[in-house]
């Protein structure tokens, strides 16, 4: 379960929603060495725990359709919290032709290829956070 308290944690924290439990395995399996990664199924999933809980949260990582929830909608949602307005989200999705509307609203578009490049893509992610 991810930290609820604001403790200095080497490790970030990570909250992955996507409809697609494969996809959920997958990641988990490839990022759990370098992060601890929460998983959830759906958009109604991920409201209601983020509501519920003050996470302390490095990065949110949305598919762009959770179980026919838009998740620039679901995104919009997020930021609305006022424990969340600044966490980062980033769009993991096969919807390649919606990275423009997501990068239009301050969001980091990656699709759906390779797990090794999504993992070496949130290394720089975290990199470039720490030196921003």
């Amino acid at each position: 379960m991810l930290a609820q308290t604001p403790a200095k944690e080497v490790r970030k924290q990570i909250l992955f929603v996507d409809e697609n439990t494969y996809t959920l395995k997958k990641i988990s399996e490839h990022l759990s060495g370098l992060y601890d990664v929460e998983t959830l199924s759906s958009a109604q999933e991920c409201l209601k725990l983020l509501f519920a809980q003050q996470l302390t949260l490095d990065l949110i990582i949305l598919d762009m359709w959770i179980n026919g929830f838009d998740g620039m909608e679901l995104a919009k949602k997020i930021q609305r919290i006022p424990h969340y307005k600044d966490t980062p989200i980033i769009f993991f999705s096969y919807y390649i032709e919606r990275a423009p509307e997501a990068q239009s609203r301050g969001n980091l578009f990656l699709p759906k290829m390779s797990l090794r490049e999504f993992k070496n893509d949130l290394q720089y992610f975290f990199a470039y956070q720490s030196n921003v």
